[in-house]
């Protein structure tokens, strides 16, 4: 019996040990499985990992393009204000000379009106100053030579520029009494 014992404790054994061996098996093939599960998981997540880790490297490169566009503008603009600020110095330095110019023009039209003004004050004193000697020295002498032409109906000095196609001396009071009228140019 005690071989029969043996013998039936062996044959457990042998069972146990079968049994063993095939869950043995299905967990290596378990662990099998789920090595490739970890592997074929780990390569996918590396791939991933991967296209997140290209899809951050092309953002920042996006990021960083637009940091420079930005930096670049920023550099336009601030030329560009400093244009605007030179251009409007310029504008206000052309208005003052426009303005100036407007009131040295004033001026001196003013200056021309008030000129003339005492010229022509000065012309008419003159004119009556002549007339008035001529009428004295008319009436004192009472009559002087001037001078007329063929065709006219004004006597004249002995200077007048209308005198150039002909002179003919005669008294005043001759030219006047034959209707001939003082010249207004020469004032005789």
């Amino acid at each position: 019996m005690a071989l029969s014992d043996s013998d039936s404790q062996i044959t457990k054994l042998n069972n146990d040990i079968s049994s063993l061996s095939a869950q043995i098996e299905e967990l290596n093939n378990e662990n099998e499985e789920l090595k490739n599960k970890v592997n074929n998981g780990s390569q996918e997540e590396k791939k991933e990992i991967e296209e997140l880790k290209k899809s951050i490297s092309d953002k920042d490169a996006h990021i960083k393009s637009i940091e420079e566009q930005v930096n670049k503008l920023t550099s336009e603009k601030s030329e560009l204000e400093k244009q605007i600020t030179d251009l409007n110095s310029q504008k206000q330095s052309l208005e003052k000379q426009v303005t100036d110019l407007s009131a040295a023009k004033q001026s001196a039209a003013q200056q021309a009106a008030s000129t003339a003004s005492t010229q022509t004050s000065k012309t008419a004193t003159a004119f009556q100053s002549k007339k008035t000697v001529r009428s004295e020295s008319s009436s004192q002498s009472n009559s002087y030579t001037v001078y007329i032409t063929n065709t006219g109906e004004k006597y004249h000095s002995g200077g007048c520029s209308y005198l150039r196609k002909s002179k003919n001396a005669i008294d005043k009071n001759s030219a006047i009494a034959r209707g001939y009228t003082p010249c207004s140019r020469c004032n005789p």
